[in-house]
C-alpha cells in the first residue's frame, strides 16, 4: 500500500471509530436512564446491583462537533440528487449547508472517502474522478 491509500483508509477507520463511540455514548445515555427509572421506581439495589454511593459516570463527548452527523447527510445529499452525479465539491458545500462539516485536515478528501465508504453498502457509483451519484430505486430511470 502506498503513504496515500494508508491514510485514506486510517481516515475510514477515525471515521467509523467516531461513529460507535457514538453509538456508544447513546447506549450508555439509555443505560443510565433505565437505571433513574429504576431508582425513582424504589426497586430493590440487591437485585439490580445498583450502589447510590458510587457516582454514574458520563464520559465526555468524543466530538466537539455539534449537529447532523457528516456520514448521514453526505448520504442524504447524494441521494436527493436523485441519480443527477455530483463532485466532491458540490456534495460538500451541500453538505455544510445542511448542518454539518468534518473535522478532517482535508474535507474533499474525507468527503470522497466517505462516498467510497457509503458505496459499499448503499447504491452510490463512482461516476468520475471524486464525482458520485445515487443508482438507487428513487434515481432518474433515464439519466
Amino acid at each position: 500500500m502506498d503513504q496515500d491509500a494508508i491514510r485514506r483508509h486510517l481516515e475510514l477507520a477515525r471515521s467509523e471509530l467516531e461513529q460507535l463511540d457514538r453509538e456508544r455514548d447513546a447506549l450508555l445515555a439509555m443505560v443510565h436512564a433505565d437505571e433513574e427509572l429504576l431508582r425513582l421506581r424504589g426497586a430493590s439495589q440487591g437485585s439490580l446491583g445498583l450502589v447510590d454511593d458510587e457516582p454514574v459516570v458520563t464520559p465526555p463527548p468524543t466530538s466537539t462537533v455539534k449537529g447532523p452527523s457528516f456520514r448521514g447527510t453526505l448520504l442524504r445529499v447524494i441521494q436527493d440528487a436523485h441519480g443527477a452525479p455530483l463532485h466532491e465539491t458540490e456534495i460538500l458545500r451541500r453538505v455544510r449547508a445542511a448542518g454539518a462539516d468534518t473535522k478532517g485536515r482535508d474535507p474533499l478528501s474525507v468527503t470522497d472517502l466517505m462516498c467510497y465508504s457509503l458505496a459499499k453498502r448503499y447504491p452510490i457509483v463512482k461516476v468520475a474522478a471524486r464525482t458520485w451519484r445515487w443508482v438507487g430505486e428513487d434515481a432518474e430511470a433515464e439519466r
